[in-house]
């Protein structure tokens, strides 16, 4: 206080006979202490630019998704053509397939520690690098398949989709956790659901384009397109200079955590942050999202082919309401959970999932198809929307005792898995509308879960995590 008001000190005294520094205060008369001016030191932004960096941030992130879907789903069409031209079994395309989603369920356990204790734009850059080299590997392959033979191809694509699973686990975990580091509580939500457009629109537009893509100028063409985009979205990110808060516990809570309670130091097992009834009960909706949809994708189309006569077209056009209903439906259940409880709109999109699943089964003439693949599609949204920014939530509290990076990468092994578990439950024969009612009843069980999650008011300085 000397130190800083020099002149009020020489007008008043201590109550002791000396102060800490030894001088003797006591001949000087007292003033109240009201007077004393209370001249709070001014906090120096460390960035004055971020609120428009941070802009950026999720349409980067949004980019980066949409590459990893579209180069996922491109060779959807094209692939099989090659393969079919080379003699090549059925089975070795549907392994291809297979083996990015399982590498990537297999890359998570190891990602998510590393973002933990890293930079989360870095190991983004990672994920955009690996994906540009394993797009420029499925290009060559599908170039240069005269002289590579049935063996050759097949075993490059095997490599590229393997090395696409691990950067698309890259690029999933830090591209959500770079969000969730550099925005507060209250802007997660719009900007992870902005950043999670990127998946739709890829899958939406992935197969399509690239088909007329490589029609016109070669198979090899799309690969090459997005490798392109891949490196310039590289470069933009490595342009942005927002900070990012670790997310230890410690840093966000009133009382700091001893080093064997804080997460990632705590050094405890990637698995066992499921026993976390929040974050388990998150990971088993974002599975149940993804599964429904996935097992709708391969079997609604024959399904309304063989029982009410749909082409072609008609197919397509189940399968685009329920995409763009679900991309719709994004932005509005981000503005629902800005304004009202995030677990009712989980609920809602619980509920909507049960319902759209059993119109679909008991459907009596083909067009309530229609509104029942647009109401999956909305139900999808509102389940997987507020869950993701719950999980930065979780982690900013104690609830919860690991990373944004473990519980993203948990986040997506639980997207791969629906991937993958929704197709593999088609393979028994098992009636149509049976599936359906399966499906419906899991939902319906998840309910429960939904309503549990919790919610977080916002209100304290220590919740925003974009202030040093």
């Amino acid at each position: 206080f000397r130190k800083n008001f020099p002149m009020q000190c020489d007008a008043m005294r201590c109550d002791a006979t000396a102060g800490v520094d030894g001088l003797d205060y006591t001949a000087v008369p007292t003033l109240p202490l009201e007077v004393m001016p209370d001249v709070p030191e001014p906090k120096p932004d460390p960035n004055p630019n971020q609120p428009r960096a941070k802009s950026l941030i999720p349409a980067l992130v949004c980019t980066c998704l949409f590459f990893d879907c579209a180069a996922t789903d491109m060779g959807v069409i094209i692939v099989p053509d090659i393969f079919a031209h080379l003699g090549i079994p059925q089975w070795c395309n549907a392994l291809q397939l297979a083996a990015k989603p399982g590498v990537q369920v297999l890359a998570n356990m190891v990602v998510g520690p590393f973002v933990d204790r890293g930079c989360a734009k870095t190991y983004l850059l990672v994920g955009v690098g690996g994906l540009a080299i394993s797009s420029g590997l499925v290009g060559l392959s599908l170039v240069s398949y005269p002289f590579l033979g049935a063996r050759g191809a097949v075993g490059t694509m095997l490599v590229s989709r393997c090395l696409q699973g691990v950067a698309s686990s890259f690029i999933s975990t830090g591209g959500m956790t770079w969000i969730a580091r550099t925005h507060t509580s209250d802007e997660r939500t719009m900007a992870m659901s902005t950043a999670m457009m990127g998946v739709g629109l890829g899958v939406v537009t992935g197969p399509g384009p690239s088909g007329w893509l490589a029609s016109v100028a070669g198979p090899a063409s799309p690969y090459a397109f997005t490798a392109l985009g891949l490196l310039v979205a590289g470069l933009l990110i490595e342009c942005q200079s927002v900070e990012e808060v670790p997310d230890t516990l410690g840093a966000f809570d009133k009382e700091p955590l001893t080093p064997a309670e804080s997460g990632p130091e705590a050094g405890a097992p990637f698995w066992r942050q499921l026993q976390n009834g929040d974050i388990l009960s998150i990971n088993l909706l974002i599975l149940c999202a993804n599964t429904v949809v996935t097992i709708l994708q391969p079997t609604v189309g024959p399904y309304a082919q063989k029982s009410f006569g749909f082409g072609p077209a008609r197919q397509g056009l189940l399968w685009f309401l329920l995409a763009g209903c679900y991309l719709i439906a994004r932005p509005a259940s981000a503005f629902l959970t800005s304004r009202i409880n995030p677990s009712t709109v989980v609920s809602l999109g619980v509920v909507q999932l049960c319902v759209g699943t059993a119109l679909t089964g008991l459907a009596p003439v083909g067009s309530l198809l229609m509104p029942s693949s647009c109401v999956i599609g909305v139900g999808a949204a509102f389940v997987t929307t507020p869950c993701m920014p719950l999980l930065a939530d979780i982690v900013q509290t104690k609830h919860g005792k690991y990373g944004m990076g473990s519980v993203y990468s948990m986040a997506d092994i639980s997207c791969s898995m629906g991937c993958i578990l929704g197709p593999l439950l088609t393979i028994p024969n098992v009636p149509f509308k049976i599936q359906c009612f399966l499906v419906s009843g899991i939902s319906l069980a998840l309910l429960s879960g939904s309503l549990q999650l919790p919610s977080f008011q916002n209100t304290t300085e220590q919740d925003t995590p974009n202030e040093p």
